[in-house]
């Protein structure tokens, strides 16, 4: 009855021919009433599928939107493939379970259709169901993301060759992604001899498309060379909430390298970055309260940044409060340098797992990184229990554990670290190795986002996405 009312209305407001080019493509949600737009009676009356597709739109761009698929559905049923497509797209999109509808999509995807295609790859991709590869392979040929997945297969293998091959089709195209991939391995030599200019090229397209690992190992390569742009990577990343990126900045404040020395603003961002757990950070606000810089001295204050940027793995703090004791607490000496040799071992240990783990500069060794992590691990290290989340996730070089990976991950996460933050909230959101926790997932990826993990615009879109389906 919705739709044969709203059907109706259109048909009576202007009765003169149209043709596809005098509608404005635009995708549903659409905003206004059904008078505003342009009738379809002619078009729709000679079966064109634009023109379905269109009074779909208008009809779902209401408040009645489930009510509303009955009668696209009707429509659909017409023939018309493109629009029973985008009724499987609207239907997931409000509210439907994608669990459902994967056999409707698996349909269009064996029949060619992109977005199917890309609309599973997703969906397995973002399940660590190894299902995925099969629709990358089928999308590749139109699409970079899928190329790019592809790509991400084959380096988690430690086949730089085709991950590279992938890598650089993906990048061709304009992702994003790839780039930063790219321009990491000429950074660091993974599979290719190391080329800081190479690499400098690949990272700056992928900055400019938002990654923030990109701006600020862009911003870091421009620094090495005196160059003031890094001073606008550095406070781009920083606004969109990296706090590597704002205690970089805060350094360049305080030393006046790229820069005017301003005491001031060295220390709102290093305070805005301590706010984050950031270790550095804390490290760099002990120091200025130490010294009376952009704050009033404060020797007391500037030891507890110190205890607490030691305590989450600064090595510079460590040493600081080592000097300090020597100086002025002999009879504690002997304990904080004991302390210290084992956060520069641990702090080693995870160096050199990561090193295995990614292929730097060797490669890669999966077994021996999963032992150092798990040495590392044990002393509360963040970023080792995030690199075995990882280990255990993707199952590199032992079966996938998603109950291990959701551990691991979740220790990290506790201790604010991003990547294993954007893990856990996929985790979470899907009862993957630990209990569905729908709230605990939004929180993690928020926080993923807030803390410049990725590209903060893309997380927040997922996460719009999934408060959609609930």
């Amino acid at each position: 009855t919705l739709f044969r009312s709203a059907y109706s209305d259109a048909m009576t407001i202007i009765p003169k021919r149209l043709s596809l080019q005098d509608i404005v493509p635009t995708e549903p949600p659409f905003e206004g009433n059904l008078r505003d737009f342009l009738p379809l009676r002619q078009i729709m009356e000679d079966g064109d599928e634009g023109a379905v597709y269109r009074m779909c739109g208008m009809l779902l761009g209401g408040k009645e939107n489930r009510r509303a698929l009955s009668g696209v559905e009707y429509i659909a049923s017409g023939g018309f493939p493109d629009t029973a497509y985008r009724l499987l797209h609207w239907s997931d999109r409000f509210g439907l379970s994608a669990d459902k509808l994967l056999d409707a999509y698996a349909d269009f995807g064996e029949r060619g259709f992109l977005a199917a295609q890309t609309a599973l790859m997703r969906y397995y991709a973002e399940r660590n169901d190894l299902q995925f590869l099969y629709w990358a392979q089928c999308a590749a040929p139109q699409s970079p993301e899928a190329q790019y997945l592809i790509a991400r297969q084959y380096a988690l293998a430690g086949n730089w060759e085709k991950a590279l091959n992938w890598y650089n089709q993906a990048a061709s195209q304009g992702w994003g992604q790839a780039c930063l991939q790219l321009g990491k391995s000429f950074l660091y030599g993974c599979g290719v001899s190391a080329d800081s200019a190479q690499a400098e090229v690949y990272l700056e397209y992928a900055a400019e498309h938002g990654w923030v690992e990109a701006q600020i190992l862009l911003a870091d390569l421009l620094a090495a060379k005196g160059n003031k742009d890094a001073l606008s990577w550095y406070s781009l990343a920083a606004v969109q909430g990296s706090a590597a990126a704002q205690t970089a900045l805060a350094r360049q404040y305080l030393t006046g390298k790229l820069t005017d020395r301003d005491p001031l603003q060295a220390f709102k961002y290093a305070r805005t970055a301590a706010d984050r757990q950031f270790p550095d950070a804390l490290c760099l606000m002990g120091d200025l309260c130490r010294y009376g810089l952009g704050i009033r001295p404060d020797l007391s204050v500037a030891q507890q940044y110190y205890r607490h940027a030691a305590a989450l793995g600064s090595m510079a703090a460590v040493q600081k409060l080592l000097s300090e004791a020597a100086l002025h607490q002999p009879e504690h000496y002997e304990k904080l340098k004991s302390e210290a040799l084992q956060r520069q071992e641990t702090e080693q240990l995870c160096r050199s797992a990561a090193a295995c783990l990614d292929g730097i500069g060797q490669k890669k060794d999966y077994a021996r990184a999963r032992r150092l992590y798990l040495e590392a691990a044990v002393c509360n290290h963040a970023d080792a229990a995030a690199g075995l989340g990882k280990i255990y996730y993707h199952g590199l070089g032992i079966p996938a554990d998603a109950g291990s990976a959701a551990y691991w991950f979740g220790i990290a996460a506790e201790q604010n670290h991003p990547e294993a933050q954007y893990y856990s909230a996929f985790l979470l959101y899907h009862g993957q190795g630990t209990a569905m926790n729908v709230p605990a997932a939004y929180d993690y990826l928020q926080a993923t986002a807030d803390n410049g993990y990725g590209n903060p615009q893309e997380l927040r879109a997922i996460l719009e996405q999934w408060q959609c389906e609930r």
